[in-house]
C-alpha cells in the first residue's frame, strides 16, 4: 500500500509498520511517543499495534466495539459490523469518525469521489510510455485477482479481447509476475494482438501506467481500485455473492461502474 499511499496529497507522512514490527516493544513504543499522534484510528484491528499505542500513551484509540480484543487497548469504541452492512467499506468507515467529532451524514457513493485526491507522481520509462497510442482507445485488461477474489472466466476475459476492433482498441494485459502462467495458454497466446505487460512495471510505474491509459477492466482487484481513483474509465466484473458484490467493493469513481 506504499506506493498507493505516496500518490494521496491529503497523508501527510506515511509510517511503514513493516519497519516498526521488526523491532521490540520497547522500540516501538518509544518512536510513537515521538510522533505525538493525537489519535490511532484502527480500521481494521490490530492487537499488537493497538496494545503499544495505549502503553505509547496516545490519547484516542478508535476502534469497532465488535471485536473482544479492542475492549483492552482502544477507549473510543464504534459499533460497526462489516459483515451485516449493507453499505460500501469506504462508508462504514466514515462512522469511525464520531469519536473526532465528525457526525456528519455518511456520503453516497456518487458523493465519494468529492473526499478522494490521488495524484499519480511516478513516470513511465520510455520503453512503455511509446507503447501508448494516441489514436486508438488505451485498454488495460486485468484478469487476475493474485487469489484475493472471484475472477470472471479466462475464456471471457479471451473472447472479449478477440471481439474489440483492433484499429479502435490497444489492448494491455497486466497481472504480477506468478500470474503470467496461469493466463499463458488461453488467453495471451490467443491473443497476439494484446500487449502482454505482467511483470512488466513497478507498481508506481503501474499506478500511472494506468492514469496514462482510457480505460480498464477487471474483477474486485487491487488495480480496479486505481483506476476509478484516477478517473479513468473503469469497468468492475463481480459475481453474486455476499462480501465480494458491488454493494461492498464497487470501485470509487467519476467513470467507474460495474457488471454483476
Amino acid at each position: 500500500t506504499h506506493p498507493v499511499l505516496a500518490n494521496c496529497p491529503d497523508i501527510n507522512q506515511i509510517i511503514d509498520w513493516d519497519e516498526y514490527q521488526q523491532q521490540t516493544d520497547h522500540v516501538i513504543i518509544k518512536r510513537l511517543i515521538q510522533l505525538n499522534a493525537d489519535a490511532i484510528l484502527f480500521i481494521f484491528t490490530h492487537g499488537r499495534l493497538a496494545k503499544l499505542a495505549k502503553l505509547a500513551g496516545i490519547p484516542k484509540r478508535i476502534a469497532t466495539g465488535q471485536k473482544l480484543q479492542n475492549w483492552k487497548s482502544c477507549n473510543h469504541l464504534v459499533n460497526i459490523s462489516r459483515r451485516n452492512s449493507r453499505l460500501h467499506e469506504a462508508q462504514v468507515n466514515f462512522k469511525l469518525l464520531k469519536p473526532l467529532g465528525i457526525n456528519q451524514v455518511i456520503p453516497t457513493i456518487q458523493q465519494l469521489p468529492n473526499y478522494m485526491q490521488f495524484k499519480s507522481s511516478s513516470r513511465l520509462s520510455p520503453e512503455i510510455q511509446q507503447l501508448l497510442c494516441q489514436q486508438r482507445f488505451n485498454l488495460i485488461i486485468h484478469p487476475g485477482s493474485n487469489g484475493h477474489g472471484r475472477e470472471w472466466n479466462v475464456f471471457n476475459f479471451a473472447d472479449l479481447i478477440q471481439q474489440l476492433p483492433i484499429d479502435r482498441f490497444n489492448i494491455f494485459i497486466t497481472g504480477r509476475n506468478h500470474e503470467q502462467q496461469r493466463f499463458q495458454a488461453d488467453l495471451i497466446d490467443k491473443c497476439p494482438d494484446a500487449i502482454n505487460l505482467m511483470d512488466k512495471m513497478s507498481l508506481p510505474e503501474f499506478i500511472h501506467f494506468v492514469a496514462k491509459c482510457d480505460g480498464l477492466i477487471a474483477s474486485g482487484t487491487g488495480p480496479l481500485h486505481l483506476a476509478a481513483a484516477t478517473d479513468i474509465n473503469t469497468l468492475g466484473l463481480f459475481p453474486p455473492r455476499n462480501g465480494i458484490n458491488p454493494t461492498k467493493w464497487t470501485p470509487i469513481g467519476r467513470r467507474a461502474t460495474y457488471l454483476v
